[in-house]
């Protein structure tokens, strides 16, 4: 209990420090192998701190809407990658770590966090609801344009002809709205931004590494 007190006390300084190291030792040559080998334990790290950090709330409904969205967007994913009608004709590497049916765990809690911090951005810069619904998702399809140069030269995944479809950023923007509107329908209210704080750290370290690497 104690360790999940420091946790959640210092959780927006773990996360900046990962993800500036990360941001830094990418571009290094020497370095960047070391980085691949880790990301899928610096996911699991940050992405554990920042649902810790929710869950403290103790709003039930937080939770249950994150496993909702978790369990949707993996379904989504593996029907994605074995069809080719989602997205596009895509398929994972090995960066991201232990998969099920070909997508890594991980994209389903990456897929959660994006949508919920983009969520909490818009909240942020708006107050009209129907605003937020359509913004947020935006947001989401932002960080993926973002992304997706950086997640193909790290092997995160890889496209068909290397040509990223648009219907890639259509399914982006439609899921995401969904699971945006999901949230609001359930009226769920969260005490701390740490979600906001993750996309955008996530963000502009994605950003930095499209410049550099």
């Amino acid at each position: 209990m104690e360790g999940k007190k420091i946790i959640t006390k210092y959780s927006d300084t773990i996360i900046y420090i990962l993800f500036f190291v990360g941001a830094l030792a990418h571009p290094i040559q020497y370095l960047q192998k070391y980085m691949i080998m880790l990301t899928p334990f610096t996911l699991f790290i940050t992405t554990s701190i920042v649902i810790m950090n929710l869950l403290t709330d103790d709003n039930k409904k937080i939770f249950l809407w994150l496993l909702i969205v978790f369990f949707i967007t993996m379904l989504i994913e593996i029907i994605g990658v074995h069809t080719k009608i989602i997205f596009g004709n895509y398929q994972y590497g090995n960066t991201l770590g232990i998969k099920i049916f070909g997508v890594p765990i991980i994209i389903g809690f990456n897929w959660v966090l994006i949508i919920l911090g983009a969520i909490q951005l818009s909240n942020k810069l708006f107050n009209k609801k129907l605003l937020i619904l359509l913004v947020a998702p935006v947001f989401t399809v932002l960080f993926d344009f973002i992304l997706e140069p950086v997640a193909i030269k790290l092997d995160y995944w890889s496209w068909h002809n290397n040509t990223i479809p648009i219907q890639n950023y259509i399914a982006w923007y439609i899921i995401s709205l969904v699971a945006v509107m999901f949230f609001s329908f359930m009226k769920i209210e969260l005490k701390n931004n740490i979600s906001m704080k993750y996309f955008i750290v996530q963000l502009i370290f994605f950003l930095i590494l499209k410049i550099f690497l």
